[in-house]
């Protein structure tokens, strides 16, 4: 005997045996969506907070780390001054190499009548000799292309530490006249020197002759 079933409920209502796939879809997507989006929002917020533990670390670092940093800058400006009086002090002993060669040689050259008293070694401005009224314009352009090519070679010598010496005055005795004489001429052969000049000599009734001579220094010396 076969037995029917009747649904007596309206259309809209008889959901039994019936499953709206379309619906089932929508509210699917909407869920995984809405999942993704909580996972997300989850995993940008422990990432926010890891970086900002991050970043409060690495500030305190920083802070702790200062006084060390400014230890270092010190340190790296004290080496540098250092290394600079020691350029300096190497220079000097060089130079001091050098004036004991010049002294040595002098005493040898000195007649044996005669002796030194004094010895100044100064840094004076170098008188430049000027061309004459009817002299070419480029040797007057040579000159003064020589001129500031020499000033800005005595202004880096002035920057670089201590003036450099360029003039050596002599003063002494002696016997005769001749001697004096002889020691200008020895002086001249001596390569140190680019003029040597004889600026005074008297007679001294104690002593003898008193002479001052003025010699210019190269510029390797």
């Amino acid at each position: 005997m076969m037995t029917y079933k009747v649904n007596m409920l309206p259309a809209k209502l008889q959901r039994e045996g019936l499953i709206d796939v379309k619906r089932l879809v929508l509210i699917s997507a909407a869920t995984l969506i809405l999942a993704l989006s909580m996972g997300g929002y989850c995993a940008f917020l422990i990432n926010y907070t890891f970086m900002k533990n991050d970043l409060q670390d690495t500030t305190a670092r920083l802070d702790e780390l200062a006084p060390l940093v400014s230890r270092v800058e010190q340190m790296r400006k004290e080496r540098t001054e250092l290394e600079a009086a020691l350029k300096e002090y190497e220079e000097i002993i060089q130079n001091q190499k050098s004036w004991s060669v010049l002294l040595d040689d002098l005493s040898n050259i000195i007649p044996i009548d005669a002796w030194l008293v004094d010895l100044a070694i100064l840094n004076r401005p170098v008188e430049r000799k000027t061309s004459p009224d009817g002299a070419p314009a480029s040797t007057n352009e040579a000159d003064s292309q020589n001129k500031a090519g020499s000033t800005a070679g005595d202004k880096e010598k002035k920057t670089a530490g201590l003036p450099h010496p360029n003039t050596i005055t002599l003063k002494g005795y002696s016997r005769t006249v001749s001697s004096v004489g002889v020691f200008i001429m020895n002086l001249n052969y001596l390569p140190y020197f680019e003029d040597v000049k004889l600026n005074r000599i008297s007679l001294d009734a104690n002593k003898g002759y008193s002479f001052e001579i003025t010699t210019t220094l190269k510029d390797e010396v």
